[in-house]
């Protein structure tokens, strides 16, 4: 019988950046260093994470199903940016430039350039905290961005994990007492 104190709501989420091989808590109490970047407020659809893999179905002769293989594995995370500072410009526009005098900035859209990241989410329901940190993964596709009176601006990301040493794609780090092991 299930427990209803299990399923989870999180009424917090925090997406930080920071250049790979930038060292992550490995404890829920621990802080993130000034080098993690936080992105701002996450749009209210949260963060989305996607597992992706071809599968091939074999059959023997007469149609007869006896195995089903699966390649080229991804694991992604989306979601929306609400504010658009800095780090989330970076992230949209990596490899432009930003200048700032007497309270105007100018920000310079150049081509993007190959731009990986360590990430980090962050997300809390009431005092149980769950974290994944991604030692590499890039934003390989950003959604439209509307501009206009009735829509609240925000930049959708998608980010592709690398797996890295050991077939790793991220960590999990939680206080979440279903997760704990026996």
């Amino acid at each position: 019988m299930g427990n209803i104190d299990n399923p989870r709501i999180w009424s917090g989420a925090t997406v930080l950046v920071a250049p790979v091989g930038t060292t992550a808590p490995t404890d829920i109490a621990s802080s993130f260093s000034g080098t993690w970047l936080d992105i701002g407020l996450v749009g209210d659809d949260g963060i989305s994470l996607a597992n992706e893999a071809d599968t091939t179905k074999h059959y023997a002769f007469g149609g007869q199903k006896v195995r089903t293989s699966k390649s080229k594995f991804e694991k992604q995370f989306k979601f929306v940016a609400i504010e658009y500072g800095q780090t989330v410009f970076d992230l949209l526009h990596p490899g432009s430039t930003v200048a700032s005098a007497a309270g105007i900035t100018t920000r310079t859209v150049k081509r993007p350039v190959p731009n990986p990241k360590a990430f980090a989410i962050e997300l809390v329901d009431g005092d149980v905290t769950r974290r994944l940190i991604i030692p590499k993964g890039e934003v390989t596709e950003t959604g439209e961005i509307k501009l206009n009176d009735d829509e609240m601006d925000g930049v959708e990301f998608t980010v592709d994990c690398y797996e890295g040493d050991g077939n790793v794609w991220f960590y999990e780090i939680s206080d979440d007492p279903q997760a704990v092991v026996s």
